[in-house]
Formats: structure tokens, sequence, C-alpha cells
């Protein structure tokens, strides 16, 4: 039996209670911090995750004594999951055992590793979801109507609301082929290098689905799922996606900005406005694994070409 679907509440009219706290408190989390620090003083303290947990910690409990933050508690609370999740996932891979074995273990194994990591972050997230949100419709945790309109977004030449089914490939395969020229520019691998990396290709496209999985339900359901019933769409698409693009970025390659700032940011705003739009997570996951096939294909090309 299927859940019965719960209509989502109307976009909040004119200005939103608390929406100038969540940007802020959105951007005070990110990896902004983290760029700031490194640029003008230097590595970044272990500290850093206690300011920002505790910033999230603090913004729950204000919002139990004041009443324009209560809604947005159960925003900060997955985003305190997101948080210490990514950091955890950080501080495994640093431990001297756990980063000598990474080097030494092969792609594969390595690149499999770090997706285990992911996917027990994914599981804890989803158990912090249904807490949250009660159940898995609201929690964005449901394929969702995959043929639902996508609602017109002149700007970007969507003039007329079109069927996810025809937008959702439309959007999968242009950011596949952009960030696969991005990536390719960036590496130029040698046609034997491309031939060795073949016999990887089934690793490439698992590892772009768990990939995918895990992400979307980091950075999408959790996140999407309780704000935009708080500040609406607009806001939620917008926030969730600065958020999703300061998240990827390396830092440090002026070329980095545009691929990750820029177009994966743009990329976590259509899968937003996907999961919003279709009340599932169907097509924010399929059009983040085809995004994911060329960046995995390139890292299994390096890995081909640092040899064994």
């Amino acid at each position: 039996m299927t859940e019965p679907e719960a209509p989502n509440p109307p976009a909040p009219a004119g200005p939103v209670a608390g929406v100038g706290v969540a940007w802020l408190v959105t951007l005070g989390v990110s990896t902004i911090p983290d760029m700031a620090w490194i640029h003008y003083i230097g590595s970044v303290p272990p500290g850093m995750i206690m300011f920002k947990a505790g910033l999230l910690a603090g913004m729950v409990v204000l919002g139990l004594a004041w009443k324009h933050l209560r809604p947005l508690g159960a925003y900060f609370t997955l985003l305190l999951v997101n948080v210490l999740g990514w950091w955890a996932i950080d501080r495994v891979r640093a431990l001297p055992t756990v980063a000598a074995w990474e080097e030494n273990a092969g792609w594969v194994a390595g690149i499999m590793a770090i997706q285990l990591m992911k996917l027990a972050l994914a599981a804890v997230t989803i158990v912090a979801l249904l807490l949250v949100m009660r159940r898995r419709q609201p929690a964005g945790l449901m394929c969702g109507d995959l043929g639902a309109p996508a609602e017109r977004v002149p700007w970007l030449g969507l003039m007329h609301p079109t069927p996810w089914k025809i937008f959702g490939p439309i959007v999968a395969v242009t950011a596949a082929t952009m960030i696969g020229l991005f990536m390719w520019m960036a590496n130029r691998p040698t046609a034997e290098v491309l031939t060795h990396t073949l016999p990887l290709v089934g690793t490439v496209l698992f590892c772009a689905l768990l990939n995918a999985f895990s992400e979307e339900i980091s950075f999408r359901a959790s996140l999407v799922a309780p704000l935009h019933r708080t500040v609406g769409k607009n806001q939620a698409m917008a926030l969730t996606a600065v958020f999703f693009g300061l998240a990827h970025y390396a830092g440090g390659v002026p070329l980095a900005v545009f691929p990750t700032l820029v177009m994966t940011g743009f990329l976590g705003w259509l899968m937003a406005k996907s999961l919003i739009e279709t009340k599932g997570l169907g097509w924010a996951w399929f059009i983040h694994a085809v995004a994911d096939i060329p960046v995995f294909f390139f890292l299994a090309a390096n890995a081909v070409t640092a040899g064994p």
C-alpha cells in the first residue's frame, strides 16, 4: 500500500519570519568560514566544528523559546546532522591508518570505502529525517510523481510548464556534458589512459549511483523537505543550492569556481526544484547520478595515470 499523499502547504507570501536567520546560519556553518580562515590565517582550527555544531544546537534551543524561529528547528536539526556527518567522514579519512590504507589499497577499494562511509551517513540522515518529518512523503523519501510538471522558468528558457519526464533527462544530459567537458579540459587523458580506464566503467556507474543517492539524502531531502514548508519554495531552492555548491568547492584553483560554486550550485537548485515539484527524489537522484558519471570516470582515469 502507498502512503496517502499530503498536499504541499502554500508557499509563504511576503517576507518570511526567520528567513534571514536561516541564510546567516546556513552560510555560517558552510565551508565559507573554513575558506576564509585558510585564506587569511592558515589551516582550519579543530574548534571550527565546535563553533558550527554549537551554533546549530543553539538555534534549535533558541527556537523553543522564540516562536519566529520555532518552524526552523527541524531544518537546523537536520543541518546539524549534515555538518557533523561530513566532518566525521573527513576525520575518519584523516586517521593515519585509514589514510595509509587509502593510498595503498588502489582506486576501486579506496573509492568504495568512501562511498560506504557516505552511505552510512545517508542511513543516519534518513532516520533523523523520519523522526523529524514523521512520514516518508513529507520527508521527500519517495520516488515521487515522475511525470509532474516542471514549473516555468522564463530566464532559463522554460517558458511553459514541461513534464519532468521530458525536462529531467535534458537537465541530466546537459549537466553530464558540461561537467565532462570541464573534466576533459582539466585532465586531457591520453588514448592509452582511456583504453585502460574502460574496464572500470562498471565501478564508475555503480559509484555514480551510490554517491548520488547518498548526497541527495544528505543535501536535498534532509534540507529541502523541512525548509520549503517554512520559508517557501524559492528560498529553499536558493539556500540549499548555495550550501550544496559551497560543499563541493575545493579552493585554490580559480577555474574551480565555475564548475563547483556556480555549476554545482545551479544543478543543486534544479534538483531541489525537482524534489519539491515531483514530491520525491526520483529525478534528483537520476540527474545527480548521470552528472556524476564523468566525474568518476575521470577520477578512474587519473588513478590509471598515477599507476599502482
